[in-house]
């Protein structure tokens, strides 16, 4: 261990029976890495948690299913059932139906059999997604329960990719020393079940009020700033591409309220499922009009429109960036302030890639 740590890790499988509300985040650094000025060595953020049990597994599976499928996946296998039916095609409307609906059965019987969390941002679904993803936290010394901060924090995450599974909202509380709201799209709140899960999780409609209401109780905020647009940014093996350019308003709202912003850099979002992007962009135009994911996907073995590859994830957080507050910010202070942040996410990156095993990659803003 460094004698000066600069960066912590903690990988969330090795929390075990500490993932629990009551348990300080002091007990959960006990179980934290920390690396100096250099971060963690070349594919350190590479490491594979344990293998999963069959129930584990098959939560997870169930798990992804029933969340992809409210989302809206639902309603394409429910209607293919329907024009299979009305066709006379009985047994493929029956199996659409069925592929529909036994992920919620099996997931639910498990939630109730098992699932013994108070909150539930600690639930069984969460615990097994820190096994099933590898998943890793890295933060710098400035976000640790030793460093004193005064206002609240908007931590600013990218890539969506198709979904930012990385994200844990007990991880969040705990880092912004409080527990933090969350920024989803309003649509999502109009889903059938969607909107309970939201409101249980912390999350409040995308909208300028809910953000200022909240900044000004000094609470803090999280949102996945590339938003649906980020959804349909090609990769490759040697470029990450972060939609970023025209993501000011942010900034605009940290500004009037004195805020930080942290940026976060989910490493392997946008490996877990693999997009079909079609090349004249009109899925992306129809997306971002209705403020709604329209990308078609393929997921484990190829599976349309199924649960995620099983690869390492590591959410890596930069240093947050204090604004100072400006009641009525001018558009050359929110510039200023928006070129910091850009640049922050290319620093965080930059610095952290080699740990991921991404040396060749750079990042891409548009």
């Amino acid at each position: 261990m460094s004698s000066e740590p600069k960066f912590y890790r903690l990988d969330l499988v090795n929390l075990g029976e500490l993932f629990d509300p009551d348990v300080p985040f002091s007990e959960w650094c006990k179980k934290c890495q920390s690396a100096g000025d250099d971060g963690f060595g070349t594919n350190r953020l590479q490491d594979l948690a344990p293998d999963l049990t069959p129930l584990e597994h098959t939560e997870r599976i169930c798990g992804t299913l029933l969340y992809i499928n409210l989302s809206g996946a639902g309603i394409v296998w429910l209607s293919l059932a329907l024009i299979c039916y009305c066709c006379g095609w009985y047994h493929p409307a029956r199996s659409f139906a069925m592929y529909t609906l036994m992920p919620i059965g099996i997931w639910l019987v498990i939630y109730i059999l098992y699932d013994r969390s108070k909150d539930s941002r600690y639930g069984i679904h969460h615990k097994n997604q820190h096994k099933y993803l590898h998943l890793k936290y890295v933060w710098p010394v400035e976000l640790h329960p030793s460093a004193k901060r005064e206002g609240p924090l908007i931590f600013c995450i990218v890539p969506h990719g198709v979904i930012p599974l990385g994200i844990d909202y007990a991880m969040f509380d705990k880092l912004g020393a409080g527990r933090c709201n969350w920024v989803a799209a309003p649509v999502l709140f109009k889903l059938p079940f969607f909107r309970s899960y939201l409101e249980r999780v912390g999350a409040m409609p995308a909208n300028a009020a809910n953000i200022r209401a909240a900044l000004a109780r000094n609470e803090n905020v999280a949102i996945v700033l590339d938003g649906v647009a980020g959804m349909f940014q090609a990769t490759t093996e040697r470029q990450e591409v972060a939609y970023l350019l025209k993501r000011k308003g942010i900034v605009k709202f940290a500004l009037e309220s004195g805020a930080s912003l942290v940026p976060v850099y989910g490493f392997g979002h946008s490996e877990l499922w693999t997009k079909l992007l079609d090349p004249f962009r009109l899925f992306e135009r129809i997306s971002t009009s209705l403020d709604i994911s329209l990308v078609p996907f393929f997921g484990l073995g190829g599976w349309p429109l199924g649960p995620t590859n099983r690869v390492p994830l590591a959410m890596v957080f930069g240093q947050p960036l204090e604004c100072p507050q400006k009641p009525v910010p001018s558009q050359g202070e929110i510039d200023c302030y928006h070129t910091h942040l850009l640049d922050s996410f290319k620093e965080t990156f930059d610095k952290h890639k080699a740990a991921y095993g991404w040396s060749q990659k750079t990042l891409m803003i548009v």
